[in-house]
């Protein structure tokens, strides 16, 4: 199988692919990982297919764990709004993961590594 694209879906998919033992080959046009962030936040409903995929562990010792919400403030600090992401709830996840693109993209990669059946090329294009 081909995966085109060595971003965090493209290479949570081809860890799954390796769990199962499934040949894959990633494609990705740059020469390495981007270092730039452009998501930060994953929220609860990622969290099952961290723990089915055995990295939830992991991605929790490097993540912050915001469970008291999002507030957005005017210029002098006043708080505007509030979204709670707390629960009563004993044992169920409410928050999010706060973890840059470039850091999961890295553990992911770094995880994919015990699997023989995967590789990830760097540099090459598809298409044109």
């Amino acid at each position: 199988m081909i995966i085109v694209g060595a971003g965090p879906v493209g290479l949570l998919t081809v860890l799954r692919l390796g769990q199962a033992g499934i040949s894959t080959l990633v494609l990705e046009s740059h020469h390495t990982l981007l270092p730039t962030t452009r998501a930060v936040v994953y929220m609860p409903v990622v969290i099952p297919v961290l723990r089915e995929l055995g990295i939830l562990d992991v991605v929790l010792k490097n993540a912050f764990l915001n469970r008291e919400g999002v507030t957005w403030r005017d210029l002098d600090g006043n708080a505007l709004a509030h979204l709670p992401l707390s629960s009563s709830s004993p044992g169920e996840f409410r928050g999010v993961l706060l973890f840059g693109q470039s850091r999961m993209n890295a553990l992911i990669l770094e995880e994919m590594k015990k699997y023989p059946t995967v590789e990830v090329r760097f540099g090459l294009r598809c298409g044109h």
